[in-house]
């Protein structure tokens, strides 16, 4: 240490905390087996690289941190680098006095046997090196032992007290910008989002309609097991039959569009079931989707669209797998749905004006959902989206508009 030390003004805690919420990290989770045998973890947003050759990384808890002292008596841990979707575990493994592993499934690291994290961006199985005093936190030095990661999707970042994440210029399908209105709407309803995940143990998206698709705007919690998890900021055709809610309620002319974009000519009888797809909507206030495996091949098609470099084919693929999905959105009749489970469900938040400006789904739901079972789901559901849409000074049209054609 410097025998003379230079004098600096006094450091409010609020502006620091200000000043360093302009400085964008990632977010982790700490895992490792206790002595006892149970796995405990904690979130950190203080890790670093520290040096290639050898191989040594850094994180910082707090002094007070109730979870470190186990991890730090643990054979050793492994350090998991949430993905931009995993902001539900982020809070679960933020918390204190409850079970941070309830809505995450793992598998011990190769090496020291430390949960590694279903779903995460990468992961680092460690030996701890070193604990030093660094202030109110402490440092610790970590050696690498094994480590991977996956091109897709991509992390969570944390910036100025809210969570996002990053994608290169060069990699982006689309700007933000053409979706910020519906954005600034989630943000203000997201704590109905995350509701909605807690008490039904689903995901619960946010979906924003742009121009001619559709894009996950946020996501709370995790799909039940057998469900691959739907990522934000993932983008899809609006195209008829998919995307339903975003046009029941607006003229012929927009119905229109969203059934001409089918790439082949459409016939007079599916342009009717089409046009009665949107009034069951419209009447029932809600939308479903049944099926078997159809739903998760689109999502795979959306994975593999992000992880391949041939865009067109793979738009192609995703589109082909949409266009699979015709007679599974709201089926005319419960006999139509009777023998096949419902996959997605979804409801409507509304602007000032009347229009749908997002839309509440949940993902994931457990096997078996029919018509006649759906109701524990459905209610909570449009309790949610209407207290959505008063949250943000919304009205539910009072007298549905007529998109028959």
């Amino acid at each position: 240490m410097r025998e003379t030390q230079l004098a600096g003004r006094d450091i409010d805690r609020l502006e620091y905390r200000d000043v360093l919420g302009t400085y964008p990290t990632g977010v982790t989770v700490i895992t490792a087996v206790d002595a006892a045998g149970e796995p405990v973890g904690m979130a950190l947003g203080s890790f670093t690289s520290v040096s290639i050759e050898p191989p040594l990384v850094a994180f910082y808890p707090a002094k007070t941190s109730s979870s470190f002292p186990k991890i730090k008596c643990a054979k050793g841990f492994c350090i998991n680098v949430l993905a931009a979707d995993q902001e539900h575990v982020c809070r679960d493994f933020a918390a204190t006095g409850t079970d941070k592993f309830r809505r995450v499934h793992w598998t011990p690291s190769p090496v020291t046997g430390a949960p590694v994290l279903d779903g995460v961006a990468a992961w680092l199985d460690c030996a701890l090196e070193q604990v030093t005093d660094a202030g109110d936190h402490l440092h610790v030095l970590a050696r690498v032992l094994d480590l991977s990661a996956r091109r897709a999707p991509g992390p969570l970042v944390f910036h100025r007290g809210g969570y996002g994440t990053f994608v290169a210029p060069s990699a982006a399908r689309a700007t933000e910008a053409d979706i910020l209105e519906q954005l600034r709407v989630t943000e203000n309803v997201r704590n109905r989002l995350e509701c909605l995940a807690d008490e039904l143990n689903v995901q619960a998206l946010a979906v924003a309609a742009t121009g001619t698709q559709m894009v996950i705007v946020a996501s709370a919690g995790s799909p039940r097991a057998g469900h691959a998890a739907v990522r934000l900021g993932d983008r899809l055709p609006l195209v008829a039959p998919v995307g339903g809610l975003f046009v029941a309620w607006r003229d012929q002319a927009a119905v229109d569009e969203w059934i001409a974009r089918r790439p082949s000519p459409v016939s007079a009888q599916d342009r009717c079931s089409y046009g009665e797809q949107l009034t069951i909507v419209r009447q029932r206030g809600w939308s479903l989707a049944v099926g078997d495996d159809a739903h998760e091949e689109l999502q795979k098609a959306i994975v593999r669209r992000h992880a391949v470099r041939d865009a067109v084919e793979n738009e192609f693929l995703v589109l082909k797998r949409i266009l699979a999905l015709s007679d599974q959105y709201d089926p005319p009749s419960r006999d139509a749905c009777a023998d096949a489970d419902i996959q997605l469900l979804s409801a409507p938040i509304f602007d000032a004006e009347g229009n749908v400006v997002i839309t509440f789904s949940l993902w994931g739901l457990p096997p078996g959902m029919r018509p006649d079972t759906v109701t524990p789901f459905t209610e909570p559901l449009l309790r949610s989206a209407a207290q959505a849409t008063s949250d943000i000074g919304g009205n539910a049209p009072a007298h549905p508009v007529n998109a028959t054609s």
